[in-house]
């Protein structure tokens, strides 16, 4: 198991981007499905919507990466990320 935190944090101290593959995002999203004990099928799109606002925020993830991951619309994706409702 990768600790992709530490790799973003990383970036921040060095000044640099880090950019993950779609793979790794797919690991990411597993990764932390797996920890709050739920299944991404089980989400509702609300529930998808606020994951994706917290891995866009914690690991930077793009939305269109974000968008293949969670099977949300990439023009609605956009949309929830820059959304007050979501928190931004």
């Amino acid at each position: 198991m990768k600790d992709y935190e530490s790799f973003v944090e990383i970036a921040d101290l060095t000044g640099e981007e880090v950019a993950f593959t779609l793979e790794e995002a797919i690991d990411i999203v597993d990764q932390e499905l797996t920890h709050s004990g739920k299944r991404l099928n089980d989400l509702t799109a609300d529930d998808r919507s606020r994951l994706a606002v917290e891995l866009n925020r914690k690991y930077r993830l793009e939305a269109s990466t974000l968008s293949k991951v969670l099977f949300i619309p990439a023009h609605i994706l956009s949309q929830v990320l820059r959304s007050k409702r979501y928190g931004k």
